[in-house]
């Protein structure tokens, strides 16, 4: 079952890089400092040229530290497990040809979750619309994981003052009338 570890506070966090054209490697190199000064230990599984093409884009100097299947994180170093799929990185252009590395980027961390290998997963945004065409049963990330885990879903959002429970996910506007709410809500 996937699930987070909480047995071992020192594993790191697993962050899958969602689809590289987007705002992830900005997000990423701009909250590398803030967040390693909290003493969390995390990398993001990505294509490395696609980090440090994007740390010249933004013109952010940080260390990279590649690191391999046997995790050895450097705290102060922006630590990456290679994905063997390489991207096609063009900063707001979406490519069909990177869904095999998002996807493997979001394996993998599954995988290492299911091995008890990291405490948790975070994942960032992906253009859906790509994916979908490419395997149309690809939802969101709240059913991807479920799927992959063999469990039911339920989006959790969190913040410090507030915890939201979703009935439904993923789902158009105008299905949400078509919905039976007080099944789903028991479902849940």
């Amino acid at each position: 079952m996937l699930s987070l570890n909480t047995d071992n506070k020192n594993l790191p966090i697993a962050i899958t890089m969602g689809d590289p054209s987007g705002i992830n490697s900005e997000i990423i190199l701009k909250a590398f400092k803030q967040i390693s000064k909290r003493k969390i230990s995390f990398f993001i599984i990505c294509d490395p040229d696609w980090i440090k093409k994007s740390k010249k884009i933004f013109n952010i100097n940080i260390p990279i530290n590649i690191i391999s299947k046997k995790i050895n994180i450097k705290k102060d170093k922006l630590n990456i497990l290679p994905l063997k799929n390489k991207i096609l990185f063009d900063l707001g252009q979406p490519n069909k040809k990177n869904n095999k590395a998002i996807l493997e980027s979001l394996d993998t961390a599954i995988n290492l979750a299911k091995n008890n290998e990291v405490s948790g997963i975070v994942t960032l945004p992906i253009y859906k619309k790509n994916l979908m065409e490419n395997n149309s049963n690809f939802i969101g990330h709240t059913e991807y994981l479920a799927e992959k885990d063999g469990q039911d879903s339920l989006m959790i959002l969190i913040s410090k003052d507030l915890r939201v429970a979703t009935i439904t996910t993923h789902i158009p506007i105008s299905k949400v009338s078509k919905i039976t709410y007080k099944k789903k809500f028991q479902q849940k």
